[in-house]
């Protein structure tokens, strides 16, 4: 798989000779890696998203490379609708898409959709699809949310601006599937001013947002008090948190109220054993 890579990389590098066709550069370098694709999962065995990552040239395999390595296993389909907002390469023609080619290659079953504010139609393949979305419209969010149903996988890479990512997950968040996982980028702008982020960890840091939802995954054994300001978030599983990233999965089962009644009755049926400083409950 070495030799394998150099020889690649120095085809990559070789063909650059076409940057004055900047189709023809893309179309040759999205070709080559499918081909180190087609290698690697001929010869490879224990296959890592990061690894995908690395190979399509997206720095996610490296920023990233312990969450995207866990990713899999928390996905529930196997042939999962995955969007990913932000595409990359800003205006530049025919440029972006790296992770949203690794991403085809990794879940060749699942369909995979491009979102960016830019049109990056070029990317378009039997199974990625790209769409054109400001993030930080409420309307185009559910625009696109009603047209695919639901998201198993929801990667938010786009603005980096803490307010554009709070009203993506606001409005997506419905359109996740149950077991689905929802993944927040680039989140060290929540501590930036000139990304309006807030380093005082108030309103304007995502970071801070989603600590306030940490009680979600237990949302069955709190009060209605409480469960109120956890609005449509109380079906949350798992909160993750990384360097500069967060996951948030939502659970498969719905959220189910448990009365003080029933709670009482089922801490009774524990063995406890007191001790001074209270009781330690013993299953």
């Amino acid at each position: 798989m070495k030799i394998l890579k150099i020889i690649v990389v120095k085809l990559l590098k070789f063909f650059k000779v076409f940057e004055k066709n900047r189709r023809l550069n893309f179309e040759i370098v999205f070709r080559l890696r499918n081909i180190y694709f087609h290698f690697y999962n001929l010869f490879s065995f224990k296959k890592k998203l990061s690894d995908y990552l690395n190979i399509a040239g997206s720095d996610k395999g490296i920023k990233y490379f312990k969450m995207y390595n866990i990713l899999p296993e928390l996905i529930e389909q196997k042939r999962p609708t995955i969007l990913e907002i932000g595409i990359g390469g800003h205006s530049a023609k025919y440029s972006g898409g790296k992770s949203l080619q690794a991403l085809m290659f990794f879940y060749k079953r699942g369909k995979i959709i491009g979102a960016d504010i830019i049109d990056k139609s070029f990317l378009d393949r039997a199974n990625l699809e790209t769409v054109i979305l400001d993030q930080n419209s409420t309307y185009q969010l559910n625009k696109l949310g009603k047209k695919y149903k639901s998201f198993d996988l929801i990667i938010d890479d786009g603005s980096h601006f803490p307010k554009h990512q709070k009203r993506s997950f606001e409005v997506l968040f419905k359109y996740l599937s149950d077991g689905g996982v929802y993944v927040v980028e680039d989140m060290r702008s929540s501590y930036r001013k000139g990304y309006e982020g807030n380093p005082d960890l108030g309103k304007g840091n995502l970071v801070h947002f989603f600590t306030e939802l940490s009680h979600a995954p237990n949302s069955e054994m709190l009060k209605s008090k409480f469960l109120k300001k956890m609005k449509n978030y109380k079906n949350i599983e798992l909160i993750c948190f990384f360097s500069g990233a967060v996951i948030i999965k939502k659970r498969i089962k719905r959220h189910k109220v448990v009365s003080s009644k029933d709670l009482n009755q089922s801490f009774k049926s524990f063995d406890k054993r007191k001790t001074k400083q209270g009781y330690v409950v013993l299953s």
